[in-house]
């Protein structure tokens, strides 16, 4: 062998050693691949997950944000933060379309039993099971390229899909022919207030409260393509058109996208504030992979949020609230002196933060607001009969009454044997101006919605408060008509304060802030 070649094979049989050293070396050490599927008799446990084969999307166990040690069973996209931010998810596994979202824990368990179910458990205690038709065993776990969950049975048969299942949020390629809701919050996963339906006379609607009433009476938008025959699908395209087909085939857009192309992730969503709205992120750029940021392409309704209601006069926010538009969401506010009913969930609507007043001049009427307004002050008939803590309780426990139909009690003061209640101004008059007056009689058909206004709001003081109230005085001067039209009830809850005395029924009605 000529001498020359012996420094090269020398170095060969090092690089041998080496390579087997290391080979050695690596199967004592756990390998990181990234699972693509999830096949009978695998049971991932917290914190595991699979992906699709892109690597865009990843299903599996998701921390909440507001409780490390609590689980989302979710999909989300797969780039930036670890974990994923809230707006990345696309997916979560609930009880039902309204239900509860379980949360699994570190002893949970993702698996195919031998009954072919997909099923997660903690325990002894099932969670969630995916609803697969009767007497089919799904056998393999895949997510798709386009962020859909799809339990296969035998021949690759889809017997559940996520995509079948939506919770907020549509993906590219993805329709929707029941309904989406909104989550409470936007880093929480609770099921919230608004939903987007594609119902079943053909109308899209975006509805508030749902599970209080019927579509008509909640619908706050609806795009009047109701009619005797339905079919009515909602569409979210690779190019972020969101969009909705009769059944005729007409295709009509709901939302148009200011970004183009296929080079973005996209998906539409139905935000806790009640909007609709597409977002984009490019697939490459942009900050690269840890750039998180979404950007808005396209709302439903595209302008006017705030100014949203139903047929019932209820706004996007709460009772006591008012509402802001910004450029990415709106915002319900207090008013200054009241708080929010639930701190975490500010469209539940505010309260009065109530400090008895002192009743003389300087202080009747002193509502801060950020507009002026007008009040209406009840003042009782002077008195030293009353107790002191019964009246306070009293006042408080009817100013925590909100209602659509019942007039608001905003304030009150004291001062000695003298009681003033606050009360919301109505300048629509009372029903006796409508009853008895010919100028002002109205149809029957609007006599008939005003007779299930007040309905409503005694069926609300009947059952609706902590404790249920009787009225006892419900004629047409104790009803009263907003600036809209809509019938308040009055005088209710204040038996107690006024005794076999009489009260005068209006002292004050000014404007002040």
């Amino acid at each position: 062998m000529p001498p020359a070649a012996l420094p090269s094979f020398a170095l060969l049989r090092v690089a041998t050693s080496i390579a087997m050293l290391l080979v050695q070396q690596a199967r004592l050490l756990p390998v990181a691949v990234a699972r693509t599927k999830l096949t009978a008799g695998d049971t991932p446990t917290v914190p595991d997950y699979i992906t699709s084969r892109s690597g865009s999307f990843a299903f599996g166990f998701r921390a909440h944000d507001s409780d490390p040690t609590k689980f989302l069973l979710a999909t989300w996209f797969r780039f930036g933060s670890v974990p994923p931010q809230a707006q990345s998810v696309v997916w979560f596994a609930k009880e039902s379309a309204m239900g509860t979202t379980p949360n699994a824990t570190a002893r949970s368990v993702l698996s195919i039993p031998a009954d072919g179910q997909l099923t997660l458990t903690d325990g002894s205690i099932e969670l969630w099971r995916a609803p697969t038709p009767s007497m089919k065993r799904g056998s393999v776990l895949v997510l798709t390229d386009f962020g859909n969950v799809q339990l296969l049975g035998d021949g690759d048969n889809v017997l559940w899909e996520s995509f079948g299942f939506p919770t907020d949020t549509l993906l590219p390629g993805q329709s929707l022919e029941g309904f989406l809701f909104s989550k409470r919050a936007y880093t929480g996963f609770t099921t919230g207030r608004f939903s987007l339906a594609a119902h079943s006379d053909g109308n899209v609607v975006l509805c508030i409260d749902l599970f209080t009433g019927d579509i008509l009476q909640n619908a706050y938008w609806a795009t009047a393509t109701n009619g005797p025959y339905g079919n009515t699908t909602i569409t979210f395209d690779e190019y972020g058109h969101l969009s909705y087909t009769l059944y005729d085939g007409s295709i009509n857009n709901l939302i148009s996208p200011l970004a183009t192309g296929r080079n973005y992730f996209r998906f539409a969503r139905m935000d806790p504030d009640g909007i609709v709205r597409a977002y984009t992120h490019p697939k490459h750029g942009g900050g690269g992979g840890q750039n998180t940021t979404w950007t808005v392409s396209g709302t439903l309704p595209s302008a006017g949020g705030c100014k949203l209601k139903t047929t019932r006069m209820q706004g996007m926010c709460g009772p006591g609230s008012y509402c802001v538009e910004t450029k990415e969401r709106l915002n319900c506010l207090c008013p200054s002196g009241y708080t929010y009913i639930d701190a975490e969930h500010i469209e539940s609507g505010c309260t009065p933060g109530f400090e008895a007043q002192r009743c003389g001049e300087e202080n009747i009427g002193m509502i801060r607001s950020p507009q002026p307004h007008l009040i209406a002050v009840q003042k009782l008939i002077d008195s030293n009969e009353y107790n002191e803590q019964e009246f306070t309780n009293e006042v408080q426990s009817i100013g925590q009454i909100h209602h659509l139909n019942l007039v608001r009690m905003i304030s009150y003061c004291k001062q000695g044997k003298h009681r003033m209640l606050v009360f919301e101004f109505m300048p629509g008059g009372s029903l006796r101006g409508f009853l008895f007056k010919p100028e002002r009689r109205q149809p029957w058909r609007w006599r008939a919605e005003a007779a299930l206004a007040i309905a409503r709001g005694l069926e609300y003081l009947h059952n609706g408060c902590i404790a249920p109230i009787i009225h006892r005085d419900i004629k047409p001067d104790n009803i009263l008509f907003d600036y809209c039209g809509i019938p308040n009830i009055t005088d209710f809850g204040i038996s107690k304060l006024l005794g076999s005395q009489h009260q005068l029924l209006l002292l004050f009605c000014f404007r002040n802030s």
